[in-house]
């Protein structure tokens, strides 16, 4: 009969798994929030120009553009958010608002991505036929990577 004896102790064992799960949720929290920051950075570029150009809706008070950005939530926490557009203070608060309200229907075991415009009158804009953040939304499962096959 053979004898085999691990020269490794079964804590030794339970620390490398730990280390390689901690290492992939590590990159995972980074690619969803890398894919995040670019799909924030791309409503806002569509939000530049007047409504009359047709190029986005504008800006008045830079609350809606400011109000723009993501987050990322681990286990109930937002641990990183991103708003990078620095005109339109009370957008910026209000978009964080909302981001922390949508964060508390997250569960504490999971990890997610917020996408906010934090602006009520956000809807009305959007209903108006300016793109607020639908587009740049529907893009993320292609930025992600995480496209569905039709086969």
């Amino acid at each position: 009969m053979i004898s085999i004896e691990a020269d490794f102790s079964f804590k030794e064992l339970e620390d490398d798994m730990q280390s390689e799960l901690d290492k992939w949720f590590d990159a995972l929290a980074q690619k969803l929030m890398q894919t995040g920051k670019n799909i924030t950075d791309q409503a806002i570029a569509k939000a530049k120009g007047a409504p009359f150009t047709g190029m986005g809706f504008g800006n008045i008070t830079y609350n809606l553009r400011s109000s723009i950005g993501c987050g990322l939530v681990v286990f109930g926490d937002i641990k990183e958010d991103y708003f990078p557009f620095g005109k339109g203070d009370v957008g910026q608060q209000h978009g964080r608002e909302l981001m922390a309200k949508v964060a508390t229907e997250i569960s504490k075991d999971d990890i997610g991505l917020i996408f906010v415009a934090g602006e009520k009158y956000g809807v009305f804009v959007q209903q108006k036929g300016y793109d607020v953040t639908d587009m740049s939304w529907i893009s993320y499962e292609k930025l992600i990577g995480w496209e569905q096959s039709n086969g």
